[in-house]
C-alpha cells in the first residue's frame, strides 16, 4: 500500500507561539491572518460543489503559496497578504449560508 503524500504546505499547519518574542511583529500577525483565512476556505470547501469549489481550491493554494513565500522584512508582501485575506473572507461572506 502506498501512501498518498500531503499536499497542504507544512506552515499552513504551524502555530505561532503565543507571547513569544515576535507575537507582535507584522509578519506573525500576517502569518496569523493568512492561516485563519486558510481554514475558514478549508471549513467553507466541505459545502462547495461545483464552480464554487474550484474557485475556493483555488484560493487555498493562492494562500498557501503566499504562505510560503512571506518574509519577515518584505513589508509591501505582508499588507498584500492582509489585503488578499480581507478580500477573500468577503468572497466567502457572500457564498450561500456565510455571513454577508
Amino acid at each position: 500500500m502506498t501512501e498518498q503524500p500531503d499536499s497542504e504546505p507544512v506552515l499552513s499547519r504551524v502555530e505561532p507561539l503565543g507571547g513569544g518574542q515576535y507575537a507582535d511583529e507584522p509578519y506573525e500577525a500576517a502569518l496569523g491572518d493568512l492561516r485563519r483565512t486558510v481554514g475558514e476556505v478549508s471549513a467553507s470547501l466541505r459545502d462547495a460543489a461545483g464552480a464554487t469549489r474550484e474557485h475556493l481550491l483555488g484560493r487555498q493554494r493562492e494562500l498557501n503559496r503566499l504562505q510560503l513565500g512571506l518574509r519577515p522584512d518584505d513589508t509591501d508582501a505582508l499588507a498584500d497578504a492582509h489585503a488578499l485575506c480581507r478580500r477573500i473572507r468577503t468572497e466567502l461572506a457572500r457564498l450561500p449560508g456565510g455571513d454577508a
